[in-house]
C-alpha cells in the first residue's frame, strides 16, 4: 500500500514541478516602455538617445514652431506613460461628406487637424488659431495615439500584409480584412485611416501639421484654415527641419 500511495503522489509532484517551472520561465527582457530596446549596437544606441533628444526638444519661433501648431514639443503630446506614448491633449479634425458619398478631408480649410495655438507675430493680427470650418462640416476629436512599435510595423514587407490579407474571411477564423493602399497604390499602414504608407512620410506630417515645421516632404507653410501666411509672421526660412534631423525621430 505504501508503494501505490506513493505512486501517484510523486506523479503529482512532478507535474507540479513541470508546470511551476513553466509559469516561472524567465522571459527576455524587453527594457522599460520609452527605452530602447536591449542588445543595440553603440551605433544604434547613439542614434536612439539623439533621436529621444530630439523628440523632447522644445523649438522655438525662431526655429521654425508654428505660425499656428498645437505644440512647439514632440514628447509634449506623446508623454504617458514615456516620451512616445499618448498624452491629455486632443487632436481636432474636420470633415464633410459631399453628395456623391465621398469624404472631403478639408485640407484646403485646415480640416485636417485643427491648430489650436498661434505665434505672437500672428496673434497680434487676430488670428489665435485655425477657426472650426462652418458649412456642414463634422468636428471630431481624438485622443494622442501611441507611438511604441511603430518602427516595427514599419518593417513589415508590403506582400506578407497582402498575403495576410482575407477579405471574405475564406479561412474561417472570423476575421475578414483587406489592404488599404494611398492614392500612389502603396499600403497604408499610418494614421487613424491608416492612410499614411511609411514612418517616414507620418513623422514629416506630424511635425508639418502639429507643430507647424516644415521639411522637404511639407515645405510650404499652411496658413490659417487654408488662407495664405499674412507677410512677416514666420521668420525661419524653409524648410526649417533637416531630413537627417527628421529621421532621427522616425
Amino acid at each position: 500500500m505504501t508503494g501505490s500511495a506513493a505512486g501517484p503522489a510523486l506523479v503529482v509532484a512532478a507535474v507540479t514541478v513541470v508546470a511551476t517551472t513553466a509559469c516561472t520561465r524567465t522571459l527576455p527582457d524587453a527594457g522599460q516602455v520609452g527605452d530602447p530596446l536591449p542588445g543595440l549596437s553603440d551605433e544604434e544606441l547613439a542614434r536612439f538617445e539623439a533621436g529621444r533628444a530630439l523628440f523632447d526638444r522644445v523649438f522655438s519661433v525662431d526655429e521654425g514652431t508654428g505660425p499656428l501648431f498645437n505644440e512647439n514639443q514632440c514628447s509634449a503630446c506623446h508623454t504617458v506613460p514615456a516620451p512616445g506614448g499618448t498624452g491629455e491633449q486632443l487632436v481636432i479634425k474636420a470633415t464633410r461628406r459631399l453628395p456623391d458619398g465621398s469624404c472631403d478631408i478639408l485640407a484646403s480649410e485646415g480640416g485636417e487637424n485643427l491648430r489650436r495655438q498661434a505665434t505672437p507675430a500672428l496673434a497680434r493680427l487676430g488670428i489665435e488659431r485655425d477657426t472650426l470650418p462652418s458649412a456642414n462640416a463634422d468636428i471630431a476629436t481624438f485622443a494622442v495615439p501611441f507611438l511604441f512599435g511603430l518602427g516595427a510595423a514599419d518593417l513589415i514587407p508590403e506582400q506578407a500584409l497582402h498575403d495576410a490579407a482575407d477579405p471574405d474571411d475564406l479561412n474561417g477564423d472570423g476575421i475578414s480584412g483587406r489592404v488599404g493602399l494611398t492614392p500612389d497604390g502603396r499600403v497604408g499602414r499610418f494614421g487613424r485611416k491608416a492612410d499614411v504608407a511609411s514612418l517616414h512620410d507620418f513623422t514629416h506630417l506630424a511635425l508639418f501639421n502639429e507643430m507647424g515645421i516644415t521639411t522637404s516632404v511639407h515645405s510650404r507653410e499652411r496658413g490659417p484654415n487654408g488662407a495664405p501666411l499674412p507677410d512677416g509672421v514666420d521668420p525661419a526660412p524653409d524648410p526649417q527641419l533637416g531630413d537627417d534631423s527628421a529621421d532621427l525621430i522616425t
